[in-house]
């Protein structure tokens, strides 16, 4: 029985999981083309990295800084009391 049952539901079940592959036409071959071509994603990212980069070391310099200026205004105080 269970061959048969086997025999006789595989052909089906083959006929609905299955798909067809259709050759690319032209219009997708191009678009394609286009998206791999486009580089305007590439360049954001690109100054996202440079702004980023930018940022930190910004944010380095003020941390130096301000550890310097802390010093200072602590001195400038115990010099004024």
């Amino acid at each position: 029985m269970g061959a048969y049952f086997l025999r006789s539901v595989l052909p089906v079940v083959r006929s609905h999981l299955s798909f067809h592959i259709r050759p690319p036409n032209r219009e997708s071959t191009m678009l394609l083309a286009r998206f791999l071509s486009d580089e305007s994603g590439a360049t954001a990212i690109e100054y996202g990295l440079i702004a980023a980069g930018i940022s930190v070391a910004i944010i380095a310099t003020v941390q130096g800084l301000g550890t310097k200026l802390t010093s200072t205004f602590t001195s400038v105080k115990d010099a004024l009391n």
